[in-house]
């Protein structure tokens, strides 16, 4: 479910136009603080309204390599019927 939501760009739905993030959106803007700050604000609005039963504890993103064909993302979460934290990681590539 997580996963879907990443992927899917708001529009796509049909039902709700403002479902996804649309993380391959991203791909081509400028990486840096800025637009992580953006992604991980529509990830965690997304997510609340969504996926209310996730408590996202943290959002980061690989910018090692700035491979502008690449935006890898890891995100550390809990499960509101569980203490587990579990970690989720995308790679979105062209």
């Amino acid at each position: 479910n997580l996963k879907m939501l990443l992927l899917t760009r708001p529009g796509e739905y049909v039902m709700d136009n403002d479902f996804g993030v649309g993380m391959s959106n991203y791909l081509f803007s400028q990486q840096g603080s800025n637009t992580q700050g953006v992604i991980s604000s529509r990830i965690k609005e997304q997510v609340t309204k969504y996926m209310p039963y996730i408590s996202i504890i943290s959002i980061s993103f690989d910018d090692t390599g700035l491979d502008m064909n690449k935006l890898s993302t890891r995100i550390e979460y809990v499960q509101s019927d569980e203490e587990l934290v579990q970690i989720f990681d995308l790679e979105v590539r062209i």
